[in-house]
């Protein structure tokens, strides 16, 4: 197994521990959710670091493990992390705004979060699909559109 590998079942392994027992609002195992985030990590091509972030994306916010024992665990992977993780007291328009401001890698990496969290046939009733519609999609607009401005303004360099 190459060592990005190790590193990707360890952060696997890290998650599925920090999340067991968790389910989601339609009852699966949370656990699913950040691993679906970080297949589609992985299927758009982003770096191994961002994967083992995808996977670990919501343990800062969800679960009881601390910044520092994160970057003890894998400090490339943790910064990531931490930038996408909402802070407490945050507003999510803010929140958003901060992670527009991050590498490529990040946006994408929070991109992938919200094509899950939107994802159809996860919101299992209407009103979650308005919710998620009413939340997510400023989200995802102002996210792409910062990746579509950069990318133009490089192209004009």
């Amino acid at each position: 197994m190459s060592n990005e590998s190790q590193l990707l079942s360890s952060a696997i392994g890290l998650a599925a521990d920090m999340h067991g027992g968790q389910v989601d609002k339609s009852g699966e195992p949370y656990i699913l959710h950040p691993i679906r985030v970080m297949q589609i990590a992985r299927d758009r091509g982003l770096p191994p670091y961002i994967q083992r972030a995808a996977v670990m994306h919501d343990v800062l916010e969800d679960t009881a493990i601390l910044l520092d024992e994160l970057i003890q665990f894998d400090a490339e992977a943790a910064v990531a992390v931490r930038v996408i993780t909402k802070m407490e007291g945050e507003k999510y328009d803010a929140f958003i705004d901060r992670i527009s401001h991050a590498t490529d890698d990040i946006i994408r990496l929070k991109l992938c979060d919200l094509h899950d969290n939107t994802a159809s046939w996860r919101l299992v009733t209407t009103e979650l699909q308005a919710m998620a519609k009413r939340r997510y999609a400023p989200a995802i607009a102002k996210l792409e559109q910062e990746l579509v401005r950069r990318q133009q303004d490089g192209a004009r360099k």
